[in-house]
């Protein structure tokens, strides 16, 4: 019996940009052209308050878009917000996203 490949199976394929990393900037985009009021907006500029734990601080989902699109969309963090609020703008930047380097 020889040793195939099943049928369903697929070489993996290089990664382009993770899905997960589209939808997070997509979902930044919303949230800066959201009105004042929406709770997701509220939380999003929430300031913590109180005692931080030991040790390192832990990374801000904000400051991990702004890295995200510095490094990817080539979006300073200066200007992020700026950009992110003009639809027509934000939206052909997610599509023309660069294929993610390779780790090696």
């Amino acid at each position: 019996m020889g040793k195939g490949c099943p049928a369903d199976y697929s070489p993996p394929r290089p990664p382009s940009i993770i899905p997960s990393e589209r939808s997070q900037l997509r979902w930044f985009g919303h949230l800066v052209r959201m009105p004042t009021g929406r709770l997701p907006w509220e939380v999003f500029q929430a300031r913590p308050v109180g005692r931080r734990p030991r040790g390192r601080p832990r990374t801000r989902w904000r400051d991990y878009i702004s890295t995200l699109a510095w490094e990817r969309l080539g979006i300073p963090p200066s200007e992020l917000v700026n950009v992110a609020r003009e639809r027509e703008v934000w939206g052909p930047l997610l599509e023309l996203l660069p294929p993610r380097p390779d780790p090696g």
